[in-house]
């Protein structure tokens, strides 16, 4: 099965066309995609409680399992415990699959013939025994609900695949026999973490808005997002520290000549997002974490700039940018609210070097969570 991101053509544009419809239809911005992520947010809150005070190692684990339990119940309607094993052993075997890609320099991603010539040293194995496990885990998930399946009550984004699916009858379709996946926004929230306990000015301020916003009586739900400037700025400020360093392959589909340089057809052009978002000519002190810079003078309003592309460029877009900034919003946001984050005073100073991955990762930090007295 080709991907939205290994694909193009026709192919491509069926399959990009159908998933912004179906996720619209099925998420974004609605309440019933909220309170599923929410519950997501409370249960993984309910384990931060219970390391009483102590730090908490490997942050990121307890993300993954969290961000991909609310997206799997949003696709394929179905919650797991976040102790389950088979989730845990995907969500271990999929970070540890792009460490052992990561140690081959990226050559995996750009350099297609290295999985024939080195398939162990360059992580392709590794990569592909992750896949398997997480295609045989999706396809017992769709045979369950084959068998349950009813026509007229699509129940959330894979029965509307199998409808398409059983409406196709052109086997040359990209939807003839196939099925969607999902992603995470776990490394963003990672990153989100390490920052709010290095600049724990960043943290109250947060908190203020979060707290004047909901007088702590409730928990932050979408339409408080408006009134959240700040919020905001520190979520793009995230997306901007923490994209993938390379968008998505473009391919050129004839011989072009651009400002001098040469791309014969079907030459594969990545865009180089880090340099893009971290460019001391766009953005002033681009290694620093400063909010500030996508506010007014004021405060209160967002500045929309340009030059912060996090979810690709052109029609190579992400089609789940709206579904991941809700689960950023919804999870940092409800996070904050209960918890000060500080730095394990008994640990080394965590750093802000990231980790040679795919993704722009943290390296391993320890962290205390102290749950707020809200009263």
């Amino acid at each position: 099965m080709q991907s939205l991101i290994s694909s193009e053509g026709e192919i491509w544009e069926q399959q990009r066309r159908y998933v912004l419809k179906q996720l619209r239809d099925f998420g974004f911005g609605k309440s019933s995609m909220e309170s599923v992520i929410i519950e997501e947010v409370n249960d993984l809150s309910r384990r931060l409680v219970a390391f009483n005070s102590e730090p908490v190692e490997g942050i990121k684990n307890k993300l993954s399992l969290a961000v991909v339990n609310s997206l799997w119940n949003i696709v394929a309607g179905t919650r797991y415990n976040q102790d389950n094993p088979k989730l845990r052993q995907i969500a271990y075997q999929v970070t540890g699959a792009f460490e052992e890609a990561a140690k081959s320099s990226g050559l995996l991603a750009t350099v297609k013939w290295i999985k024939y010539v080195m398939p162990e040293l360059s992580g392709y194995n590794a990569v592909r025994r992750a896949m398997n496990d997480i295609v045989e885990f999706v396809s017992e998930t769709i045979k369950q609900h084959q068998a349950t399946y009813q026509e007229d009550s699509p129940r959330d984004f894979i029965d509307a695949y199998l409808a398409e699916i059983k409406s196709t009858t052109d086997p040359q379709s990209s939807f003839y026999g196939k099925a969607a996946g999902i992603d995470t926004t776990s490394t963003t929230l990672d990153w989100a973490i390490l920052y709010l306990a290095k600049q724990p000015e960043i943290l109250k301020k947060l908190q203020k808005e979060i707290d004047e916003i909901t007088g702590n009586a409730r928990q932050v739900s979408f339409s408080d997002r408006p009134k959240m400037p700040y919020t905001l700025a520190v979520i793009n400020e995230l997306l901007r520290i923490s994209i993938v360093p390379f968008g998505a392959p473009h391919r050129v589909i004839f011989d072009t000549e651009f400002k001098g340089v040469f791309f014969p057809k079907d030459t594969f052009i990545f865009i180089n997002m880090h340099y893009m978002h971290h460019d001391p000519k766009l953005w002033e002190d681009p290694d620093s974490f400063r909010p500030e810079r996508f506010l007014s003078m004021d405060e209160k309003t967002v500045l929309k700039i340009e030059y912060l592309n996090p979810f690709l460029i052109g029609r190579r877009q992400c089609p789940g940018e709206s579904l991941a900034k809700d689960t950023v919003f919804l999870f940092l946001t409800n996070l904050v609210q209960r918890f000060d984050i500080m730095k394990d005073p008994s640990s080394p100073e965590p750093t802000t070097e990231p980790a040679i991955q795919f993704t722009i990762t943290t390296q391993p930090y320890k962290v205390i969570f102290n749950e707020r007295n809200l009263v």
